[in-house]
């Protein structure tokens, strides 16, 4: 059995693939509309690397995104077959999908490179069909062990044939530290031969030349945010995944016109990132990055840098929580560091600037506490700003 391999940080990615399916059940019952796709089905089953004691690896298999899909699917169908197709270009994972999926016979597999056979699927797929596309590469090119063939793994002309459908969405792993190193590779033309063959794979990818200067992860995530836009996606949001060391791995990025889809996947990305970075949560809501849906949202650290906090404040608040012995500095409730335990320990600024990580200026505060801190700063705030204009005009009286 030939299983893709994944690390614990892809469970994230088809949580939010399972939840938003789960969604679809709403509308597809009362529509009898839906279809599904999937691009890089992978093996079916999962194995999941974790690191265990002792620096060793331990495995589990998990179910990947087309028995994700699959089950969710059965379970609104109510025994009527929506469309759904797998497609897997290696040999040997789709070998082991095809015996992943014998359960679901209604599901089609397919063997091949996507760009080929997605246009001829949804060719097929009747044009009053909602159409959910999941694009779930590991990288540019698809380079095959047992050949010297080299096949993108999706291009930009695929991406246009999807939008070319009025009923669409997309859900699509975007592969940032792929960008990122050959990029990076491209702008140092160490090898100027090698350098113009990765140009071309990420001109292929972003389907222009405008990757070229840009540097850091939200410029290349913007430019394909943009060119989403221009294909008629009038709402496009972003999800950041990270390495357990930090490194950057990808956005899961989701796109559609459709503003009900939209606010859903909104609120499962909101709910995800809330279970996954609990430090962060109340730190995000009250900086004012909690995503209004206008026509874009993001889930990532970048912006609460870009609001004043400091790269390192992850080991600064847990510091801060260490401290304090996990427990609340203003109500004394004790709180487990496990995340998974429900209990979210933050950490507030004492006079509301994130920039200010003095000692002094940080308190470890329960969630409650947090808030009621903040209400507190913010009316004072305000009450400083009223004074200030009653101030104002009394000098202009005179």
């Amino acid at each position: 059995m030939d299983y893709w391999t994944a690390k614990p940080h892809a469970e994230q990615k088809y949580t939010i693939l399972g939840k938003y399916l789960a969604a679809c059940g709403t509308f597809a019952r009362r529509y009898r509309n839906f279809a599904y796709i999937d691009t890089h089905g992978g093996s079916g089953l999962v194995k999941m690397e974790e690191e265990a004691p002792l620096l060793s690896i331990s495995t589990r298999h998990i179910e990947g995104s087309p028995l994700i899909a699959a089950r969710a699917i059965q379970a609104w169908a109510g025994g009527r077959e929506f469309p759904c197709h797998i497609i897997e270009i290696h040999p040997g994972r789709y070998e082991t999908l095809c015996q992943s999926m014998a359960a679901f016979p209604w599901v089609h597999t397919h063997r091949g490179d996507c760009n080929v056979l997605l246009p001829q699927i949804l060719e097929d797929i009747p044009t009053w069909a909602f159409v959910l596309c999941f694009v779930d590469p590991d990288g540019l090119v698809y380079e095959d062990s047992g050949s010297s063939r080299r096949v993108p793994q999706f291009t930009w002309s695929t991406m246009q044939r999807i939008a070319s459908r009025s009923k669409v969405e997309v859900l699509l792993n975007f592969p940032l530290e792929a960008i990122l190193r050959i990029s990076g590779y491209c702008e140092k033309q160490s090898d100027r031969r090698v350098s113009e063959t990765m140009a071309s794979n990420l001109t292929t990818y972003f389907g222009c030349e405008d990757w070229r200067g840009l540097s850091g992860k939200r410029q290349f995530l913007g430019l394909y945010l943009g060119r989403l836009r221009a294909l008629g996606f009038q709402f496009a949001g972003a999800y950041y995944i990270r390495g357990s060391r930090r490194a950057p791995l990808y956005y899961l990025v989701f796109a559609t016109r459709n503003q009900t889809g939209a606010k859903i996947m909104r609120d499962v990305m909101r709910a995800e990132w809330r279970t996954i970075h609990p430090r962060w949560a109340d730190v995000a809501a009250l900086a004012g990055f909690d995503h209004p849906l206008l026509d874009e949202f993001i889930f990532d650290d970048e912006a609460l840098f870009a609001s004043g906090y400091p790269p390192n404040w992850d080991e600064i608040a847990l510091s801060v929580k260490e401290a304090a012995g996990w427990c609340c500095e203003e109500c004394g409730q004790s709180h487990d560091p496990d995340p998974e335990a429900g209990n979210v320990l933050t950490v507030h600024h004492r006079n509301g600037n994130p920039a200010n990580c003095a000692k002094e200026n940080l308190v470890a505060l329960c969630q409650r506490c947090h808030l009621r801190a903040q209400g507190r700063l913010q009316r004072g705030q305000r009450s400083s700003q009223t004074q200030a204009r009653q101030l104002a005009l009394f000098n202009e009286g005179e």
